[in-house]
């Protein structure tokens, strides 16, 4: 931990940020299985589902690229997964987009995190500009902004798919404070993944605010050091206070 400038603006992160989601993926699969119990079996499907999500994490751990083209059309991965698992029991392939279709409902499931519009309108009135730096699907994103009335916060918002640059990419940080003509020492990046919210905008030169939701503080391995770690999004308004 380290000594915080008062900043001039704060970019703050998404998913996991300012948007919770309600459920992990594996339960959203779960629950999407069940109403093709009468077709095959649902346990029997969700442990195929999980297997083949391993099977393409793996395939793609190394390559950035097809990381990316999953991120911008997640979709195309989910129905990759869908027909793998349907066609490893022997299921009806053709039921695919409708399993995906099943799971896509119970994600859309998302709520904003505790203290989120609150914190968003003071650092508003406090004169602090705000931008959002997400990856991902644009059409997604937009979405999720829209439906939580969030683009109103901000003066900035860039999203992968629009700028062509992702975290941990320099130029999606980069990208930002031209875009703010700011300097890295006048801006905060606030999320929380410890890579591209915190390691990433912090070698540029950026403050970084690890948002640690559940408590479990730093990984024993970790290398990463966040100049402030966070439990609740209120808390920036704190630090921004003890800044002054």
């Amino acid at each position: 931990m380290s000594t915080l400038s008062y900043p001039h603006a704060l970019l703050f992160d998404l998913d996991g940020t300012l948007l919770l989601e309600k459920e992990p993926a594996e339960q959203s699969w779960k629950k999407a299985c069940i109403p093709f119990a009468h077709l095959v079996d649902a346990k029997a499907l969700f442990q195929a589902l999980l297997h083949a999500d391993a099977l393409r994490k793996e395939r793609i751990k190394d390559h950035p690229e097809k990381q990316r083209r999953e991120r911008l059309d997640p979709s195309v991965a989910r129905k990759e997964q869908a027909a793998l698992a349907l066609h490893h029991l022997g299921a009806d392939v053709s039921l695919t987009d409708q399993l995906v279709q099943e799971f896509e409902r119970h994600r859309e499931q998302r709520e904003l995190a505790p203290g989120a519009d609150e914190t968003l309108q003071k650092l508003q009135q406090l004169g602090i500009r705000l931008a959002l730096l997400t990856n991902g699907n644009a059409t997604y994103q937009r979405r999720k902004l829209q439906r939580f009335q969030l683009e109103s916060f901000f003066s900035l918002i860039l999203i992968e798919e629009e700028t062509g640059s992702a975290k941990p990419e320099p130029s999606a940080y980069s990208g930002a404070l031209t875009r703010l003509q700011l300097q890295p020492s006048h801006v905060w990046m606030v999320g929380d993944n410890l890579e591209l919210d915190i390691a990433a905008p912090q070698r540029l030169g950026l403050s970084a605010i690890w948002y640690d939701r559940e408590a479990q503080g730093l990984p024993l391995a970790s290398l990463v050091q966040p100049n402030a770690i966070i439990h609740a999004l209120p808390d920036v308004l704190s630090l921004l206070e003890a800044s002054r």
